[in-house]
């Protein structure tokens, strides 16, 4: 079975190298248990091999490795992980796509954030769905998120979307501040690319 973080990887660093070269040394097992430990959920297989692989990116860079958004380290997902764990929920007029799959919560203690925009709005893994969902789904979620979105129903099937976003015509690079960033089909942000109607499924 394919390790689908080095598929990625290798997927991303075809096009541009310098965001592979950026990525952090993995963590240990013992870094991840204490993680786990921290959190009180056991993370899936595929969460486990990326950051034994690379913990994080450094964010040197304006661009980050998950099409533009930096990946988190373990420390850093710990750090948004503990700043949202206590929010209250107001579940009011939030949405979820495709319905019965994500609970209608502003924000969950098992959602586990992965990257995100610099503004809170993440992309993350999901291990409290409803009846319809998959644990360890991927989903949107943050600040501005209140419509949340199934982008893949694991860490895997999401990778292997971003590889295929990668190949199409719809990821290109541009020019902002002297440095590359990533544009999906005219779009800088990578949640509006996936909440829009032509997105790579």
């Amino acid at each position: 079975m394919n390790n689908m973080w080095e598929v990625y990887k290798d997927t991303l660093g075809r096009k541009y190298p310098k965001l592979t070269e950026n990525m952090n040394k993995g963590a240990s097992n013992d870094d991840i248990l204490r993680f786990e430990q921290t959190i009180g959920i056991t993370v899936p297989d595929m969460f486990k091999r990326m950051y034994k692989a690379n913990n994080g990116d450094n964010q040197e860079m304006l661009c980050g490795c998950i099409l533009g958004f930096h990946l988190y380290s373990l420390d850093e997902i710990l750090y948004e992980w503990n700043d949202w764990k206590d929010i209250p929920d107001n579940s009011d007029f939030k949405t979820s796509t495709p319905d019965g799959y994500i609970k209608k919560r502003y924000t969950d203690p098992r959602w586990i954030p992965l990257c995100d925009d610099n503004g809170s709005n993440y992309i993350g893994i999901d291990l409290d769905p409803v009846e319809k969902g998959t644990v360890g789904q991927v989903i949107n979620f943050g600040r501005d998120e209140d419509d949340k979105i199934v982008l893949a129903d694991s860490l895997d099937s999401f990778l292997e979307r971003l590889c295929r976003i990668i190949n199409s015509p719809h990821f290109s690079l541009e020019e902002y501040d002297g440095e590359d960033v990533i544009v999906l089909n005219g779009l800088y942000h990578v949640i509006d690319y996936f909440k829009s109607s032509d997105a790579i499924k």
